[in-house]
Parts: structure tokens; sequence; C-alpha cells
């Protein structure tokens, strides 16, 4: 009768200090009660359920053709090509001046995952390399991913870049004049003499211009062979990489299997500003420097939500698949050169007029946003390592080509379709919040369940069963008030569970006892007592 709720069981227990099996019984059937209680508020939880899957995802390829392979020299532009020329420069403009820690970072300013320079992770020994703090990214524009979908991705991607290597670097009094790329007299298209630089000199003009000159320039002197472009017209169907591609007009992939080729040399030449004529001859700063066309296969990780996307090239290593000798490179073709010696000079504008280097120059001086913007007076390369500056030159010369391959498509991040690309098979972990049964809380909850119905069937049965009316309050209570019990004289003043306590081994029943007027109920000693059809008798 203590023992109705969780806390009057352990109180009873307590102050009778009396275990025994019985006691111990009710102790474990109540624990089932705040056991069960609890279970019920920790049945159904949510959290994350991820799942993976296979997907195609198809990248950009970068051996397609430039934008500039369609370029007739000497010759007026359409108003498609003025248009393409300043779209990529203001592009490049903008890369060129993005912030700092995007410019270094894994991606572009259009989310587009950028490529590292192998040869900045580090040794390899054909395996796979992991970038780190130190890598140096080939280009400040990314390739573009078509429709990533919501979750992690990860795939490997083929790519290409153009890579430096300069030396020679030091001062001259006047430019290296470079020489204009012509027909020759078969009517083929860009020939050129090898051995001779070619390019555009800083006086030249734009085709959208006739006053935007440069303060810097680049020439090239060895080039893919006229017969090339004699056999195989700019605007042959057959000048294609591989069964199924578009024609790529002006790209080294048609050249897979080639044993060998002649290296090509850059040179690159910058006029030091502000320049007086009448104080003296200028300066000019040169650099020679060894092209290669690096092919790789990068391991890529794309994490999109639905409103942010973040890749980055988690690994990389050398390409195994059959290539064009690393000598040849997109500027191997005069077309591109061509284009290139043009319109990445010209960029931003500058000419000899004015008092600072040109913004691009200063990239190579230091590629901080902040000392580009404020710097002023002749760009220095006292401090810069022939390493660094070789690096920096070919991410201007990638971003350049990049962009005249991919313009309509960089700024677009992830864009829906991406014509004539590559796929490749990728794996998606993909998350989302669910409701989880924890299956332990849930058996408590249908242990306890089940002991509380069964506790109180249990009751109905023995309620049924029982002969005798039900008394409330303490048993000792009505030992106590019995005259058929005789208990010690201090037991008077105690309590319902200290007189129980004093008495804990005295056996007691209750039933009817019958006297002359009538039957009423009572506590008896258990050794005066007689049962006689069902009723107690006292004797």
């Amino acid at each position: 009768m203590g023992s109705r709720t969780f806390g009057g069981t352990l109180g009873t227990q307590a102050r009778l200090r009396s275990f025994n099996l019985i006691g111990l019984g009710l102790l474990a059937l109540w624990a089932m009660s705040p056991i069960g209680s609890q279970a019920v508020l920790r049945l159904v939880s949510p959290k994350l359920a991820t799942g993976t899957s296979q997907i195609t995802i198809p990248y950009f390829n970068t051996d397609k053709e430039s934008a500039f392979a369609n370029v007739v020299p000497n010759s007026a532009p359409s108003a498609a090509q003025i248009q393409s020329s300043t779209t990529i420069t203001s592009m490049f403009v903008a890369a060129v001046l993005g912030p700092s820690d995007i410019k270094t970072g894994t991606t572009d300013l259009w989310g587009n995952v950028k490529i590292p320079y192998q040869s900045s992770l580090g040794p390899t020994t054909g395996g796979w390399v992991s970038p780190n703090d130190s890598a140096v990214y080939s280009s400040l524009t990314g390739i573009p991913i078509a429709a990533l979908q919501v979750g992690s991705t990860d795939f490997t991607m083929e790519s290409s870049y153009m890579e430096l290597s300069c030396g020679n670097m030091g001062v001259m009094s006047s430019f290296n004049g470079l020489q204009p790329f012509d027909q020759d007299a078969d009517n083929v298209t860009y020939s050129s003499s090898n051995g001779t630089y070619h390019g555009y000199n800083t006086s030249n003009t734009t085709f959208s211009s006739n006053t935007s000159t440069a303060t810097w320039s680049l020439g090239m002197e060895t080039f893919i062979s006229p017969e090339f472009n004699k056999s195989l017209s700019t605007n042959s169907s057959s000048k294609h990489c591989q069964p199924g591609d578009h024609s790529y007009i002006a790209s080294p992939c048609y050249f897979r299997g080639l044993v060998d080729s002649q290296p090509g040399t850059l040179l690159f030449q910058s006029l030091d500003l502000p320049f007086d004529p009448n104080s003296g001859p200028p300066t000019i700063h040169t650099a020679y420097c060894q092209v290669q066309q690096i092919y790789v296969e990068s391991n890529i990780t794309c994490d999109r939500s639905s409103t942010t996307r973040d890749c980055r090239v988690v690994a990389q290593r050398n390409s195994e698949r059959t290539h064009a000798p690393s000598v040849l490179t997109p500027l191997s073709f005069p077309e591109i050169f061509d284009a290139i010696s043009l319109g990445l000079p010209r960029s931003f504008g500058a000419t000899d007029s004015g008092s600072r280097s040109d913004n691009s120059v200063f990239y190579l001086a230091n590629t901080s946003t902040q000392f580009i913007v404020n710097a002023d007076g002749p760009a220095s390369f006292t401090n810069v390592p022939d390493e660094v500056f070789a690096q920096r030159l070919g991410q201007l010369l990638n971003t350049y080509y990049t962009l005249s391959q991919t313009n309509t498509l960089m700024t677009e991040g992830s864009p829906s379709i991406i014509h004539d690309n590559i796929s490749t098979l990728g794996t998606i972990a993909t998350s989302e919040e669910v409701y989880s049964v924890s299956w332990a809380w849930f058996s408590f909850l249908f242990i306890a369940t089940m002991l509380m119905l069964l506790a109180a069937i249990a009751s109905l049965i023995l309620d049924r069963l029982t002969l005798n009316p039900e008394i409330l309050g303490y048993a000792s209570s009505t030992v106590r008030d019995s005259k058929y019990v005789s208990l010690p004289s201090q037991s008077g003043p105690m309590d319902g569970l200290e007189l129980t306590k004093k008495n804990r081994n005295f056996l007691l029943k209750m039933g009817a006892i019958q006297q002359s007027g009538g039957w009423h109920l009572a506590v008896l000693d258990q050794d005066y007592a007689i049962q006689t059809r069902g009723s107690m008798v006292y004797v």
C-alpha cells in the first residue's frame, strides 16, 4: 500500500529496511514507468541519411577549338569576332583584378574548378599526388562542369594546360622586332618561317580600335608547318581529333601519336613606364620561355547545396592517355598565337604614353589585386624568381586562351549542357533528413507498456478473487486499532511505517468475525485464527 508510485516504492523500501524479493519486484516493476516515459521521448529522432549512386558527368574538353581559330590575318573582323573579343577581354580583366583569395583558391570567380600546375604539387613517381598549401593553379579560370547535382560528387577529369620554363631574363634598350603572319605565294594562310619571332609589335592596334597600342608584347618562333594548313584547309571537316568529335581547327589533339616535334620559344618584352625619349633609351625587360603542353588527370570533389557549390582538385597524376608531343601547344598554331599576341597585351588598354606599367605586367611582379590597382611607375622583376615569373605568365596565357574556348560557358558555373564535352562516371553521395526509430528504446517502451498492461489485468483478476473488502490507509493502522491483536505498549505513538517496521515478523490475517451483533472486519494474530467456509473466526 506504500508502493502506489515510483517515488513511494523507493521511499517505502528505504524506511522499512526490509529488502526481499517482493520489494525487488516492486522496484523493477515501477522502474518501467520512468524508463517507458523516456523511451517515448527518445523513440524517434531526426538524423541524416546518406546514399550513393553512379552518375554521368559531362565536363568541358580542353582540346576544344578556340574562337581564335577562325580569325583570318590582315582582314577586317566580323561583328561576331569583335563581340567575342570584347567578351574575352572583359572576363580576362575581371579574373586578373578579382579578389586575391579567389585567384589563389580552388575555383574561379564563377565557381569553375581550377587545375593546379602538377609541378607545384611536389615530386611524383607516376602515381597520384595531392595538392597542398603550396599548390599554384595553372589558370585564373577553371573548367566548366555540367549539371552538378545537390550532394557530394567525386570523379576524375582529363585536362591540359600550357606550362612555361623561363630563363635568360634581362634588360634591353629596344624591342626585338616581331614579324607579322602572312599568306605565302601559294596562298597558304599563316605562312611563317621558323627561327624568326612572329607576333604583334607594341605599335599595332586591335581589331576594334586604332588607338589601343601596348606596352608589352609576345613573340613565338616555331609553328606548325604551313603544309598542315595547305593540305587541310581551316574549315576542313576531316581535321578532327577523334571519330564523333566536332572539327578542331587548331588543336594539338590532331597530332596524337606524333613521335617528336621541335619545341617553340616564347619571347616576352615589356617597356618600363613612364618613358621619356629625351632622357635616353628605354628599359625593356625580356624573357625567353620554353612552352610545353601538360596533360593531367585530376580527381575532383564537388560539394553542392541548393545555393552554393564548392569544387576542388584533391589528387592529380599524369594522364595515361595518348596525346600529342608536349612541345606542341595551342601557341604552335599561327592562327591561335596571332590573336593572343594581339589581344592579350592590350586587354587593359595601356599605352606607352601612360605613367605606369600595364596591369598584366604588374600581375607578373605581384599577384595581389591591391598591388596591381595601386602600383605606380614601372613594374619591377628584381625579386621575382624565374620559376615564379614563368608560372604567372603561364597563368595569363592559359586564362586568355581558355576564355577563347569557353567564354559562353564560363559564367554559367554549372551549365546544363556542354556541347562537344567529355563525360566521365562519378559517384554522388546525397544526404537527407529523416526520422530514425531507436530499436533499443522501442524495446524498453514495449516491455514497459506490456508490464503496465499485465499489472492492470492482474489487478482486475485479484480484485475478483479477493473475498475481503478493501481497507484504505496503512494496514498497520488497522493492526494498531484491532482489539484482537496484542502489540507492545510502546507501539501506541508510532506511525504506520514505524509500527510495521517494528513488528515485521508478526504474522496476521484479516477476515470477517461473527459476533452476536453480526459480522465485522478484523485483523487477527495468525496463530489464533481459523478458516471456516472462506471467513475467519476468532478462537
